[in-house]
């Protein structure tokens, strides 16, 4: 599109979106990358380079962020009546801020490429925008925000995670087998393992779960180091996060990792919260 759109207007300026998380922006200082993360807003951007993107066409890159970006689209929905995804909600956004070095006289076109079909059950669900703190001026002012955050309001919710006084969890080391792994779970009943090296940097988590899935699939034997199968995507607290946070991370995650003082590591799961909450109710 912009090589006919430049074919056609060769005075036209191409501005590229970029959600922060992805590296396609130039110049490359804006890619921040103590910040290559992960990001909601799906269908843009990417942590490598495609070869069929011709980034030369794009004369300004602008990057932005998943609250911006689906606050945005929700915003295009409730007030223009456009049905649009997550992307076009960061290519409005971005437009907006492109637009402020207009001159009288030029035009801002803007390409929205993406519908709402396949997120009803993400940004346009009020609980999905709760969830992940993408929480706008209108959501922050409805009825169903404030029951939601009463409904986080308990005798335990303030309370931080060391009050479960979890024990220091069982870690293994990336080269072990999974068959080793799992003789170990069975062994010490434990459902996951934080992967650590030698020096104790924490790599990932393996779960039974996991291994079972990859194993079943044929895509991992049971004499594959853990490395392969473990996750490297995981919910992380500290051991001063609120219970009522770490509930909340529970409505869609099976554990935590907690990291505790002195660099010592813990798994929190459901069943340790419930099991705080039932046992102090009793007393």
């Amino acid at each position: 599109i912009a090589r006919k759109l430049k074919e056609k207007l060769p005075n036209i300026i191409v501005v590229g979106v970029d959600p922060v998380g992805s590296i396609l922006a130039q110049p490359e200082a804006l890619n921040d990358h103590n910040r290559l993360c992960g990001y909601k807003v799906e269908g843009i951007g990417y942590d490598f380079i495609p070869e069929v993107l011709d980034r030369s066409l794009v004369d300004q890159w602008v990057k932005t962020e998943d609250q911006e970006s689906f606050v945005m689209a929700r915003r295009l929905i409730r007030e223009e009546g456009l049905l649009v995804g997550g992307s076009c909600g960061a290519t409005v956004a971005a437009a907006l801020r492109a637009a402020q070095t207009l001159q009288e006289g030029q035009r801002c076109v803007v390409l929205l490429a993406d519908s709402t079909r396949n997120y009803m059950t993400k940004f346009l669900n009020d609980q999905w925008m709760f969830d992940n703190e993408f929480v706008d001026d209108s959501l922050h002012q409805s009825t169903n925000y404030t029951k939601f955050k009463k409904s986080m309001t308990t005798w335990w919710s303030s309370q931080p995670v060391a009050a479960l006084h979890l024990p220091a969890a069982f870690t293994i080391l990336p080269t072990l087998s999974c068959k080793a792994a799992a003789e170990l779970m069975d062994a010490k009943g434990y459902d996951q393992f934080p992967v650590v090296d030698v020096s104790g940097t924490l790599h990932g988590v393996v779960t039974n779960g996991q291994i079972l899935s990859k194993l079943a699939s044929g895509r991992l034997a049971a004499k594959d180091p853990v490395a392969r199968g473990m996750f490297q995507h995981f919910a992380r607290v500290t051991s001063t996060t609120a219970l009522g946070e770490l509930a909340e991370l529970f409505d869609k995650e099976f554990f935590a990792v907690v990291q505790g003082d002195n660099g010592a590591l813990h798994i929190a799961t459901r069943i340790d919260l419930l099991n705080f909450i039932t046992t102090n109710e009793q007393q």
